[in-house]
């Protein structure tokens, strides 16, 4: 989908230089990468369209499916199968994004010469709501609006970042006991295989 927008060449386009950098960060093989920037650049990439869905799953929870897909009706198909096989269903669309927030991250390794305070001061201008250290980690967070304003200023600074995408968090998240988590592990890794399923966001604390 970032080579379809903006271009096949990762140095002119922003957002395919982060798309591959989080593919790799996820071990993904150099031959997928270049073979999903050609498919973009092929007659049939203008068929794809992007699409969310919001469901409820097993126990209550509240599920935000982002997907890209070349035929919608299948998807759509594939989806309300995954939430109704499971004892759930999907809601009309905007029912549930009031219960997200939608926030740029950025996921840093935290090395000896990261000072978290010095890049709180150099990211604040840049549209930082949030930085958070954990498990060896710097967490960036900041209004999905600032993602490419954030993402240049850490490229400035000489930061390398990990991993960097759109997320939706819960504003209310709820906690669930370690059975009900295996039920809607089981539903969510089925929405996760399918191939027109970007990502997958729920309310899980």
């Amino acid at each position: 989908m970032a080579a379809k927008e903006g271009g096949p060449d990762p140095d002119m386009n922003a957002t395919l230089r982060t798309a591959i950098k989080n593919a790799k960060s996820q071990n993904m093989p150099k031959d997928n990468i270049e073979s999903a920037i050609k498919r973009a650049t092929a007659k049939d990439a203008e068929a794809y369209s992007e699409m969310n869905y919001e469901g409820k799953g097993p126990h209550g929870v509240l599920v935000f499916v982002e997907c890209a897909t070349d035929n919608p009706t299948r998807t759509v198909a594939n989806v309300k199968s995954y939430f109704n096989k499971a004892g759930g269903g999907v809601v009309a669309n905007g029912s549930l994004e009031y219960m997200f927030n939608r926030k740029s991250v950025f996921e840093i390794d935290k090395t000896e010469e990261h000072d978290i305070e010095e890049l709180e001061l150099e990211l604040i201008d840049a549209g930082l709501e949030e930085i958070e250290e954990e498990e060896g980690k710097i967490f960036v967070y900041g209004e999905y609006t600032a993602f490419g304003s954030i993402s240049a200023a850490l490229e400035n600074l000489g930061v390398d970042v990990t991993k960097s995408n759109l997320q939706r968090l819960p504003t209310q998240p709820v906690e669930f006991n370690e059975e009900q988590l295996n039920e809607i592990e089981k539903m969510l890794d089925k929405i996760e295989d399918d191939d027109d399923i970007q990502q997958v966001f729920t309310n899980i604390a």
